[in-house]
Order: C-alpha cells, then sequence, then structure tokens
C-alpha cells in the first residue's frame, strides 16, 4: 500500500476529498494563474502591434517584425522618407501605451521588444542627426530632422526617464555620445553641444 492509500485509509472520506479538492485547486491555479487587468491589456496592446511590433502567429514565414524592416530601411537611407514609416508607427506605439491602465506602464515598459523599439528608435535618431561626422554647428544639431520628429524624440527620452530612471538614461546616453563617428576627435562638450542628446525639450513636451 503505497502513503497516498494509507493516508486515505486513515481519513475519513470527506477530510480526504476535501484534501484531494484543495491540491486539483493549486495545481489548476499554478499551471493556469488568472488574468489580472494588467495581461488582459497587454493582449489588447499586442494585438494592436502585431504586426509592428511583434510577430504575427498567422504568418509563421515572416521573420522580421513591422519595426526591425522599418528601422532597417530608415538606418540603410537615412532621409524623412525612408524614415517615414518608423517614425509614424513608433508615434502609434507610445500613443498605444499611454492609453492603457497607468497602473500597468511600467510592466509594460519593461517588455523587452518595448524596451528595444524605445531605445534603438532614439539612438538612431541621435545617429541620423548627427550622420557621418560632427555637424558644423550646435545650430545643426537636428540635422534633416523636422520639429514633429523632435516631438517624438522628446517623447522617447521622457518615456525613457520616467520607466528606466535618470542614472540607466545618463549611462546610456554617454554610450551614444561616444559612438558617433568622431574623425575630427572633438571632445565631449563638443559632441554634447553638436548632439540631439543637448536638445531642449520644454519646447517639445
Amino acid at each position: 500500500m503505497d502513503p497516498i492509500e494509507r493516508l486515505a485509509s486513515k481519513l475519513p472520506r470527506s477530510i480526504f476529498v476535501g484534501l484531494v479538492l484543495v491540491v486539483a485547486l493549486i495545481l489548476i491555479f499554478m499551471l493556469n494563474p488568472p488574468h489580472s487587468v494588467c495581461d488582459s491589456q497587454f493582449a489588447i496592446f499586442k494585438a494592436d502591434q502585431t504586426p509592428f511590433l511583434y510577430l504575427d502567429p498567422k504568418k509563421p514565414y515572416m521573420k522580421t517584425s513591422g519595426y526591425q524592416a522599418s528601422y532597417d530601411k530608415c538606418s540603410a537611407s537615412n532621409n524623412l522618407g525612408a524614415c517615414a514609416d518608423l517614425f509614424g508607427a513608433t508615434r502609434q506605439l507610445m500613443s498605444d501605451l499611454a492609453s492603457g491602465n497607468p497602473r500597468c506602464h511600467t510592466e509594460f515598459f519593461n517588455k523587452a521588444e518595448v524596451k528595444k523599439a524605445l531605445t534603438d528608435t532614439m539612438s538612431l535618431m541621435i545617429r541620423l542627426a548627427w550622420g557621418n561626422q560632427p555637424p558644423a554647428s550646435i545650430y545643426e544639431k537636428n540635422g534633416w530632422l523636422n520639429s514633429n520628429h523632435m516631438y517624438l524624440y522628446c517623447e522617447l527620452k521622457a518615456n525613457f526617464l520616467n520607466h528606466y530612471g535618470k542614472p540607466a538614461y545618463e549611462t546610456w546616453r554617454e554610450k551614444q555620445m561616444q559612438a558617433l563617428p568622431n574623425p575630427k576627435n572633438i571632445d565631449r562638450r563638443e559632441v554634447w553641444n553638436r548632439s540631439l542628446v543637448s536638445i531642449d525639450c520644454k519646447p517639445f513636451s
């Protein structure tokens, strides 16, 4: 007789049945945890962001998300037309994130795909504005990016600071500055002055 059979023989049937039900309920909750409000909202968000941020499960032959495809196109061409899809869809991504339950924002912004889109787009905008060498002056730090692009950049920056913190932003920012092409070997202060990282976001907030 195994241990469970011995236990069953010693316990009243009603108690044993009750224990079995409790164990069964625990297993059900462990295998199928109840959905929270944020779980439900994320399901809606993910559906809205497919196939831009997430691959479409109905199209298994697609190996690249809309975000990655538009990012690659923008990075390769570095012009307004090539980057329009990326910037427009990223603006919609930020809108979808903002429209959700505020209690879920931190959880959403820590999703790997969301964080990558936010940081990679900011990094790309900094490089696009800079070009292959330092801008001639601080007045050219935006490159070909216009005021609409600055609104997007500043929105991305604000969300970075809000959800990942100032120390993380400053560490990330320094890496971006160090990675910029700098054939003239200008010092950090000039890199700061001539790059998009020093843009004043107050007019665009």
